[in-house]
């Protein structure tokens, strides 16, 4: 991977891939529909840097294989529409460490590939459902199932086991729902009401050579209600505002893992919290837009939003030890703009050429943790703006984004305590243009960060600079 801004060549960013999917589809009888679809991935040697903090001496390397496919029956009959769906897949990931920690000088040295760590993910569900439509109305009831399967191993230089940073989990969720919506007043009226109940279970096994955690169960349940209203003020002119509830049960590691890490002279230690409980939050939003109807090719909505989190699940750091407990409470708080103009619709041209821009501004975003003050959440940058132009006449695309992410704060994981840092903003420029010919035959050229700006999401991982990418796609 070439960075940014002249600073070369990053060692340790090669890969290879392969994917393939094959999908088919059938219509058994009048009023039926069957489609299967399946794919496999394959990444062949993923190189991964580590943190620049270490130079070239915490480079890694995984293979991954990745397969899954789902089946969906649909039924039509009178005013329902009836969906059956089931779906499995599993993915393994073998990783290779090329280096090791010297405690003789207090530094990590370079050392022969050898294979740290695996693991293999299943997960299969099933979901059902029937969609009524009475009139101008809908009505939506059915049913969830979901089954996540995790298995860990962790192994030594010399190739004998150890205990895994996170034990073995299986993650069960089952669930029931309904929604309605309505329509009013020959449509400009539109009501949505929706209730889902979940039921959670997530449990931590017994896995070997993992001593340090007791393997327990944890059950929780919820109801999720939620409400929508939209009026359209005139033909163009809408106002709309949603309330709804959310729930995140907390994971494995959150609850029992263990990992140390070795920083300076400093061995920190991050560990899973066995009391540890769901998080639960309610959003709030309400806006005015306006349409891309009639003349203009205009459309804009602007929305503010409020999100109140109960328990969030948050790191808390004592000295040299990080642990996970649930917060007090979290807030954030903002405005979400969207806008867009075709030029093409307001001077009648067969064919679109587009200005849009879509922004979000916080006004706060801050969390309180027990036995400390409020402070800010992290890795939520206060503002966010994508903006560009597009073009399309039906055989040449293009599309011009910008992105812009402010600053953030997050802890230095790279120095003994974890202090709190603020990292900086950047602005990323993208381009992708396509030409299609012969009806099913599209070239497409892709250039992520015109500019060659060196910038990361997270510090001391730098993502690529400048680069390219040509594909070329035939639809049968």
């Amino acid at each position: 991977m070439k960075l940014g801004d002249g600073e070369g060549v990053r060692p340790g960013t090669s890969y290879r891939t392969r994917y393939g999917s094959l999908r088919l589809g059938s219509d058994p009888g009048p009023g039926w529909r069957l489609d299967i679809k399946g794919d496999i991935y394959r990444g062949i040697d993923i190189e991964t840097p580590g943190a620049l903090f270490y130079g070239d001496l915490q480079q890694s390397q995984k293979d991954m294989v990745r397969y899954g496919g789902d089946m969906q029956l649909i039924r039509l009959w009178g005013r329902n529409e009836s969906r059956f769906t089931v779906f499995a897949s599993e993915e393994s990931s073998e990783y290779y460490k090329k280096y090791v920690y010297d405690y003789s000088s207090g530094s990590y040295v370079s050392a022969e590939p050898y294979r740290n760590y695996e693991s293999t993910t299943r997960w299969k569900g099933a979901q059902i459902q029937n969609v009524t439509q009475w009139e101008t109305h809908q009505f939506i009831i059915g049913a969830d199932y979901q089954d996540i399967e995790e298995e860990r191993k962790s192994y030594r230089q010399d190739g004998t086991r150890k205990a895994p940073y996170s034990p073995d989990d299986e993650r069960r969720n089952r669930a029931l729902f309904a929604d309605t919506l309505w329509r009013f007043l020959d449509n400009r009226l539109v009501l949505n009401a929706g209730l889902r109940y979940d039921y959670f279970n997530v449990e931590t096994k017994e896995t070997p050579y993992k001593t340090d955690f007791y393997p327990a169960g944890e059950s929780f349940d919820t109801i999720s209600p939620r409400f929508g209203i939209k009026y359209l003020v005139s033909s163009i002119l809408n106002i709309h505002s949603t309330l709804g509830k959310a729930f995140v049960p907390p994971d494995a590691y959150q609850m029992a893992g263990y990992s140390e890490r070795i920083v300076g002279d400093t061995t920190m230690i991050t560990r899973g919290n066995p009391g540890l409980g769901p998080e639960k939050s309610w959003t709030w939003d309400m806006g005015i837009g306006i349409d891309r109807t009639g003349d203009w090719g205009l459309s804009l909505d602007t929305n503010y939003f409020l999100t109140r989190v109960e328990d969030k699940i948050t790191r808390k750091k004592e000295n040299n030890i990080t642990t996970f407990e649930n917060a007090v409470e979290a807030k954030m708080e903002g405005v979400e703009v969207e806008l867009e103009w075709d030029a093409g619709v307001f001077f009648k041209w067969d064919r679109s050429v587009g200005l849009f821009s879509s922004a979000t501004r916080l006004f706060e975003a801050t969390e309180r943790i027990p036995g400390e003050e409020e402070g800010d959440i992290h890795n939520v940058a206060r503002w966010k703006v994508n903006y560009g132009l597009s073009y399309d006449d039906g055989r040449v695309n293009t599309r011009l984004l910008a992105r812009y992410v402010g600053s953030r704060k997050d802890y230095d994981w790279y120095s003994p305590g974890y202090p709190e840092i603020t990292y900086k903003g950047f602005t990323v420029v993208d381009l992708v243009a396509g030409i299609k010919f012969k009806r099913r035959h599209e070239i497409t050229l892709k250039v992520n960060n015109i500019f060659d700006e060196y910038y990361y999401e997270k510090p001391e991982f730098p993502l690529s600079g400048r680069a390219w990418y040509l594909s070329y796609r035939v639809s049968l």
